[in-house]
């Protein structure tokens, strides 16, 4: 594609494996689509499957009770991981990687939060009777883990410095 060229290849012999590796340099058409791709905009195309909003839409297909449930086991899930990721990121140095993880725990943070306004959508469409149907009761509990997700002080973005609005998500939407 004359974005890149081959380089002659070279026997590896320091790691003992032998092989033949091939290396490449960036010819001036690559670094022209680097610098095109690093100036471009990186939230213009939607990601080519998303899970997350594939599970709550399929499970509000069936019942507002059988997507609440669902939206409590997936944010019950991401809190989790949002624990380890945070716990791990204290032992991370300052750099890329950091970076890189951050960007990630910011994802699950969306993630949750995105799953607090379906549920308060859902919510409210039921108690005006509408949406697919109404749910009887809200489930708390549909995993093994007894924390509450709604309770601010099992909330693991408590724990992160004051940098974001941590306000009730209902206000949010007003």
């Amino acid at each position: 594609d004359g974005l890149v060229d081959e380089l002659e290849p070279v026997t590896a012999r320091a790691d003992g494996d032998g092989r033949t590796h091939r290396r490449y340099t960036i010819t001036d058409a690559g670094r022209r689509e680097v610098a095109a791709w690093l100036a471009s905009g990186s939230g213009d195309k939607a990601p080519p499957r998303d899970e997350l909003l594939t599970k709550v839409l399929v499970a509000l297909g069936r019942s507002a009770t059988t997507a609440l449930a669902v939206i409590d086991t997936q944010r019950n899930l991401l809190y989790d991981e949002l624990r380890r990721g945070q716990h791990q990121q204290r032992r991370r140095a300052a750099g890329p990687e950091r970076l890189a993880h951050d960007a990630l725990l910011a994802r699950l943070d969306a993630d949750i939060d995105w799953l607090d306004r379906c549920e308060m959508h859902i919510t409210a469409a039921a108690a005006a009777g509408a949406g697919p149907t109404a749910p009887s009761a809200h489930p708390t509990d549909v995993s093994s883990d007894t924390t509450d997700p709604t309770d601010a002080s099992s909330d693991p973005r408590q724990n992160e410095p004051a940098t974001t609005d941590r306000t009730d998500p209902t206000e949010r939407l007003s």
